[in-house]
């Protein structure tokens, strides 16, 4: 919980303080710490993204959820999992991940 909240805070000002751009790359950055955590924590790949997509909305302040919906979110999440996918089967960012 206290995880939690220190991440609110820490999204909120960030938004304030450096703009959207800023606090994207910040969440991305929760999320690749957000995704290893559920490797170990959970067994199926579903229970995994639902997990993480939670903890990171949770985790964004409240302004930013009037800009980034939970779709946008898992999406994101979708998105960084499939580019980290692709970097790991060969080194490169090519699309030769499936």
């Amino acid at each position: 919980m206290i995880l939690v909240v220190g991440a609110i805070g820490y999204f909120y000002w960030i938004y304030r303080n450096q703009g959207k751009k800023a606090m994207l790359i910040e969440m991305r950055e929760k999320a690749y710490a957000l995704m290893l955590l559920a490797e170990k924590k959970f067994d199926t790949g579903e229970e995994k993204f639902d997990w993480v997509a939670e903890k990171l909305y949770i985790a964004m302040p409240n302004s930013a959820k009037v800009i980034f919906s939970q779709d946008d979110i898992e999406n994101l999440i979708q998105k960084i999992y499939e580019n980290l996918g692709d970097f790991l089967d060969d080194g490169e960012l090519n699309n030769s991940f499936i």
